[in-house]
């Protein structure tokens, strides 16, 4: 599974946003309150320890040894999308009439 960095994911989420304003059925508007993204982050750290030999600059041997180290991080944020200061409507819709 490839990487996707942060800023990838929000701007994808404002893509989303923002077709569902284009696409949003004015007879019901939807307010988007909060939006909450749950990430893993994996923090790794590699060690590699080494030794190498040269006889007269001929022959040469090399030997390594790597140590990898990784931990999980589990972080979640919390958006609270706006438009022109205001929360976001899905709706085009200013004031939608009950029957």
């Amino acid at each position: 599974m490839d990487a996707i960095p942060l800023s990838s994911a929000i701007a994808e989420i404002r893509r989303e946003l923002k077709i569902a304003m284009l696409t949003a059925d004015d007879q019901v508007a939807l307010e988007v309150a909060d939006i909450e993204l749950e990430l893993t982050l994996e923090i790794t750290q590699s060690k590699t320890k080494g030794a190498g030999v040269a006889v007269l600059g001929v022959v040469d041997g090399k030997a390594d040894s790597t140590k990898n180290e990784s931990q999980l991080h589990r972080i979640k944020l919390t958006l609270h999308p706006k438009k022109d200061d205001e929360t976001l409507r899905l709706s085009d819709a200013d004031d939608i009439e009950e029957d």
